[in-house]
């Protein structure tokens, strides 16, 4: 491209107010076949770590894998029923997925583009510092959000485990559920997030895709068996809204996007070819689980679901407290995995507003962050203990989840163009108007899924009684 076509290609940027003050040291041309910086994974100043271990494709797919499938695959049951049945559910979830898909493939390729290896790297780099610091407040707060939704899970997964080990495991302290889920964060997340990169998570996803794969036959062997006595199942939604009720669990079940990008950068093969085989196995893995959860899960209970649909089951049920197990230890192991990524945004905070160049962060890295994982543990352990349900939270999070798979991809999709200046081309006005579909889209759909959670909150759901409704029988 000629220099005056670059010079009203930034004209133009200036004008719609897409060039950022990062421009001033980007309009030199990056070379593409330039190597990819080395470095940690989790915060921005390489040098302060050492150099991260290079994983292959398969191994990368399960840290993927282990980063997606969460606590929100246990509200996929509920979700279906409050969209309208299986059908309705569906529809949504294969729509949804596309743009989970896109939204990826955007910041592999903007985060190749600038050679970035974190999603706030990548947001600084294609869209400026002051996007960069909204993008890094709404990690933290949708990392914190998540980290209580998991401490809610694991106490109420304890909460029945106890119960099928002890007929009242409230008379004694050492047994009851807050004490027991204390211990155990104590003992297994607490160590895993004070590592400074993610290389532990290579063995704990194999263990995690493996439990996951169990509580889908379970459910579905519950289904079959029959002992269980569903409640109404819808076939159609009453209202063309009810639609909408699925779309935070899905956004929270399908959102990767912010720890894709540092498990990306553990590739040895660095390439898109190799990043989509990773994510297509990911999420097509995601697909058959969350599927196959909620339709045979929302089969055994229908309108009687419980958001957990876990929670639904007889405490006796054996097979089905092997599954609580399997989920408690999955979610002991994602935790770590959204903390990280809150670490990295909180120690790029920390030393951009205290100025510091890489040496003098490096002094003082080790005392930041334990006592940034220590403050951030216990709070967040804290509220877990005290709120009651992960209904309360999910609706929340998966507003806050549409910002990371429509907002920020979106907006990097359109500073692609004055990146590259490619602006006057046909490719160029692809990738504009794909930008802002995407952000548009997004708006409409955090705008919803905020309604959805004020609404929530405000003037909540009634659950159904977790107290064994369908325990008539031995199990």
């Amino acid at each position: 491209m000629s220099s005056t076509d670059k010079s009203r290609s930034n004209e133009f940027a200036d004008q719609l107010g897409l060039r950022s003050e990062s421009d001033a040291y980007d309009d030199e041309e990056m070379d593409e076949t330039q190597p990819l910086i080395d470095g940690s994974i989790n915060t921005p100043l390489h040098s302060m770590q050492s150099v991260p271990q290079k994983f292959g494709v398969l191994q990368v797919t399960f840290i993927i894998i282990n980063s997606i499938i969460g606590a929100a695959q246990l509200n996929f049951p509920s979700a279906f029923d409050q969209a309208g049945g299986i059908a309705a559910g569906m529809i949504i979830q294969i729509v949804m997925l596309v743009f989970v898909v896109a939204g990826l493939l955007i910041l592999a390729y903007c985060s190749d583009l600038r050679g970035a290896q974190t999603f706030d790297e990548v947001v600084r780099t294609m869209c400026g510092r002051k996007v960069e610091l909204a993008a890094s407040i709404c990690i933290l707060l949708y990392a914190y959000s998540s980290c209580i939704m998991y401490g809610i899970v694991v106490k109420d997964m304890v909460s029945k485990i106890l119960s099928s080990i002890f007929s009242d495991p409230e008379l004694h302290w050492y047994t009851s559920k807050e004490f027991v889920v204390i211990i155990l964060f104590i003992l297994v997340v607490l160590p895993l997030s004070l590592s400074k990169d993610i290389a532990f998570l290579r063995y704990s996803s194999y263990l995690s895709m493996l439990g996951t794969l169990y509580i889908v036959v379970v459910i579905t062997y519950r289904y079959y068996e029959g002992n269980y006595t569903a409640g109404h199942i819808s076939t159609n939604p009453e209202s063309g809204f009810d639609f909408f009720n699925v779309i935070p669990t899905i956004c929270f079940g399908y959102q990767c996007h912010v720890s894709v990008v540092p498990v990306y950068a553990t590739l040895k093969k660095r390439t898109m070819s190799n990043f989509i085989i990773a994510i297509a196995i990911s999420l097509s893995i995601a697909f058959f689980v969350y599927s196959m959860e909620a339709v045979f899960g929302y089969l055994t209970f229908g309108n009687k679901v419980t958001a957990d649909v876990l929670m639904g089951y007889c405490s006796s049920d054996p097979l089905i407290t092997a599954a609580r197990v399997m989920v408690m230890l999955s979610i002991l192991t994602c935790y770590p995995i959204y903390y990280l990524c809150a670490r990295a945004s909180i120690m790029s905070l920390w030393t951009r507003y205290w100025n510091m160049n890489e040496n003098e962060a490096a002094v003082n890295e080790r005392i930041r962050r334990v006592s940034v994982t220590l403050v951030w543990f216990i709070t967040t352990v804290v509220l877990a203990v005290a709120i009651s349900g992960m209904e309360s939270v999910v609706k929340p999070i998966g507003a806050l989840a549409t910002l990371f798979i429509f907002i920020f991809p979106g907006l990097c999709f359109m500073r692609s163009v004055f990146r590259n200046h490619l602006y006057y081309t046909r490719p160029g006005y692809y990738y504009m108007v794909s930008g802002i579909a995407f952000c548009t889209l997004g708006a409409f759909i955090f705008g919803d899924s905020l309604a959805l959670a004020i609404v929530g909150i405000s003037a909540p759901t009634p659950s159904p009684p977790i107290i064994d409704p369908y325990c008539s029988r031995d199990t």
